[in-house]
């Protein structure tokens, strides 16, 4: 297997929203056709939501005022380390994450408030490039 030797992160523009339902939550999914990333986990307890801010529905409990960084992939299965790689400098740093996957991918999530200073953490190494969006 060939190792990665840089890992390309893309900062998306829209704000993003972690919004959690109750388990008889039922989504309007066209809502969401075209509109950027969007994941959906389905528990037992719960529905959970990542979405852009302008595109949540209401009567979830929301958390709100999250960046979204897009690993640029795709990422085979059997590579290992592609996220503790990014993830290991943040948590020396102090920065709270979050993180979900789906078939070709990785997303991570930062708080709006700690993007300039996870942006900074990401400049230091050498195996993190950014793509970020023109001002």
């Amino acid at each position: 297997m060939e190792v990665r030797t840089q890992i390309i992160l893309r900062l998306l523009t829209s704000n993003y929203v972690v919004a959690q339902f109750p388990p008889s939550w039922r989504p309007d999914t066209v809502h969401w056709h075209n509109k950027g990333v969007v994941s959906l986990t389905i528990t037992p307890d719960e529905w959970s939501l990542i979405c852009a801010e302008e595109e949540v529905p209401s009567g979830g409990v929301l958390e709100r005022g999250w960046r979204l960084f897009e690993f640029v992939g795709p990422f085979a299965f059997n590579e290992t380390g592609i996220l503790s790689v990014v993830l290991s400098p943040l948590a020396k740093a102090g920065i709270s994450i979050m993180a979900f996957s789906t078939y070709n991918t990785d997303y991570l999530m930062v708080k709006a408030e700690n993007l300039t200073e996870c942006v900074q953490v990401f400049d230091k190494t050498e195996f993190i490039m950014l793509e970020l969006p023109s001002e």
